[in-house]
């Protein structure tokens, strides 16, 4: 008699534990929403290529698409002859290829306020999106037939965070 008075008691016990987890995972899903909510990102980044198989060494044209996803203006701070986007190449094992004078140059700066002489207000308000073109050659060496995986992200103007793009993957056959 007493097994089966433990048995209901048991089930009872389960069930209890089981509606709290499932009380306490909703809630915690709920808090990183509101978080998220709270805090998004105040622009987006998306980088898309004409094709993603080349021939080694030709030129690997990439458009960058930056689209203002906040309620108020985003003012960046740019420069003639400054890239501000910090960029991520990698081969299909994880290697980084041979960065151009142009892409050391490049890595140093990021981060480094532009010369102000040549600076300017890029103004994007919100909805808006802007494009920019920029050829990867000039940054890494593409003369090496593989996969690669280029990927980059850009400083907020109104947070201390940044923002990644997507990743994207281009072929390079012999």
């Amino acid at each position: 008699m007493m097994n089966s008075a433990k048995s209901p008691l048991a089930s009872l016990l389960v069930l209890v534990g089981t509606v709290l987890g499932d009380c306490y995972a909703q809630s915690s899903q709920s808090n990183t929403a509101s978080a998220e909510l709270a805090n998004p990102q105040p622009f987006s980044l998306s980088i898309a290529a004409p094709r993603d198989t080349l021939k080694a060494g030709t030129d690997v044209h990439i458009t960058i698409t930056l689209k203002n996803t906040s309620p108020q203006d985003l003012n960046f701070l740019e420069s003639y002859g400054y890239f501000p986007y910090l960029l991520d190449v990698r081969n299909a094992v994880g290697s980084v290829p041979a960065t151009t004078e142009k892409g050391r140059r490049a890595r140093q700066n990021h981060g480094m306020m532009p010369p102000l002489n040549s600076s300017f207000v890029n103004k994007v308000k919100p909805g808006q999106t802007q494009t920019a073109d920029f050829v990867l050659n000039e940054y890494y060496d593409m003369t090496v037939p593989g996969k690669y995986f280029v990927q980059l992200e850009r400083s907020s103007p109104i947070s201390a965070g940044v923002v990644k793009s997507n990743r994207l993957a281009i072929t390079l056959t012999p």
